[in-house]
């Protein structure tokens, strides 16, 4: 009795199988020839909206720029690689990943033996306007790292300023390479308050604040509202690297099955783009939530810029901390920090003079600096953070100056000693350079 229940369960056990793997392959058949058209002209329509994003995300204001950057998914934006060329009258060489360091330059393969330095911050940083790689603020901190050492020790400071940069650029790489870090460096302090009074001012569609600088992206987001600007970016970067043939690659009840799900989700954000608010609130994204309301006053979008300079300093210091890695932050000089100093508008960069159509600039910058202090006062038992304001560093010289806040060869040199003499005199320990 026991023998035959077992046979009769195994029996209608293989015809379960039987049934359903016919009935899949049966119904895979009908869905592949109702549907295998219409999929393939899909397939096509989306091919051409990949196309287009990428041609749209690739564009920028600034033909000059479009020849020197790129779009980059999570930075926003890097140099173009391996650079090595004139592109804007002064020359510059770029690495792999779009940075400025030599071209065969490769983060993930520096010898064991060398100390690793990174320097993070917006075009001062990158070294806006001077002329070789040479004359760049890391090249200069190479050498001094190098020259002062007390042992055998080898340096390299690796330059990951990128013009149009701010803190959460910076943070976001600085996550993502901290493996290959001994060191860091931060270098920044103007962006901290120009990119979101920029962003949010001084062109005639409003970016959210903390986006990089808004001169790489207003083609692609003329006239649209902050939630619009957040979901047409991420419907663009979703269709520039969406492999649309990888919906023909699998059965057709899979790849039926996929698409539907797809299209419904670009429906959605396509329709938040299209009116400008979410559909429904449990399918708003978590982006534009967050940008829902952006600052309206000037003085807003300054303490925003400053709040999150203090925010994202913070978290670099938790991050590095983890990783048993010293972080020093610099204040980068700038001219203009000096409420003494004369403000001359034609002295800046012409898209950020609207920024700072409020005033002079040290009005705000001093809340950066106070701001800055503050965090520098707090303890730090481990004596693996520093704070460095170099505000005033570079004086009235104008030697020092390209613009008034991008540095010179010079400035850049003179910044350089001023830093490492800080490490030297330091308890921060990064390295046998103290």
């Amino acid at each position: 009795m026991k023998i035959r229940f077992k046979n009769n369960l195994l029996t209608r056990i293989v015809i379960f199988i039987i049934v359903t793997v016919a009935a899949t392959f049966g119904a895979d058949i009908f869905i592949g020839l109702i549907f295998k058209e219409s999929l393939r002209r899909n397939v096509d329509e989306m091919t051409k909206s990949k196309t287009a994003a990428q041609r749209l995300l690739a564009s920028q204001t600034n033909q000059a720029t479009q020849k020197v950057c790129r779009i980059h998914p999570f930075f926003g934006h890097t140099m173009q690689t391996k650079l090595d060329a004139a592109p804007l009258g002064w020359h510059l060489e770029t690495d792999q990943n779009g940075f400025r360091n030599s071209r065969e330059f490769d983060v993930n393969n520096v010898p064991d033996d060398v100390i690793v330095i990174g320097l993070f911050g917006g075009s001062a940083a990158f070294g806006w306007e001077v002329d070789g790689n040479q004359d760049t603020l890391a090249s200069h901190l190479e050498e001094l790292f190098n020259s002062r050492s007390k042992s055998n020790t080898k340096f390299r400071i690796v330059n990951l300023g990128i013009p149009g940069w701010h803190y959460p650029q910076q943070f976001f790489l600085i996550s993502r390479i901290i493996q290959h870090l001994d060191g860091i460096i931060t270098y920044d302090g103007f962006n901290e308050i120009m990119v979101p009074l920029g962003n949010t001012l001084a062109y005639q569609t409003a970016l959210p604040p903390d986006f990089p600088s808004g001169l790489f992206y207003l083609p692609i987001f003329q006239k649209q509202t902050t939630e619009q600007i957040l979901a047409l970016y991420g419907l663009l970067m979703f269709e520039a690297n969406y492999d649309p043939k990888s919906l023909l690659a699998h059965s057709a009840i899979y790849n039926k099955l996929r698409y539907m799900h797809w299209d419904k989700e670009r429906n959605r954000v396509a329709k938040i783009v299209q009116l400008g608010t979410s559909v429904g609130s449990e399918t708003s994204s978590i982006e534009a939530k967050t940008f829902a309301t952006d600052p309206q006053s000037y003085e807003e979008i300054v303490k925003f810029g400053i709040d999150e300079h203090a925010k994202y300093s913070q978290l670099v210091d938790l991050i590095a901390k983890q990783y048993n890695i010293p972080v020093l932050h610099v204040l980068q000089p700038f001219h203009y920090a000096d409420p003494d100093n004369p403000f001359d508008p034609t002295m800046v960069p012409t898209y950020s003079r609207l920024a700072f159509a409020n005033g002079h600039p040290s009005v705000h910058y001093s809340k950066l600096r106070e701001r800055f202090a503050e965090l520098a006062k707090q303890a730090d038992p481990d004596n693996s953070i520093g704070y460095l304001d170099l505000s005033d560093a570079l004086k009235e010289n104008r030697n020092n100056w390209i613009d008034l806040i991008h540095p010179s060869a010079k400035g850049n040199r003179v910044a350089a000693e001023k830093i490492i003499d800080f490490i030297e005199s330091s308890p921060i320990r990064f390295t046998s350079v103290q």
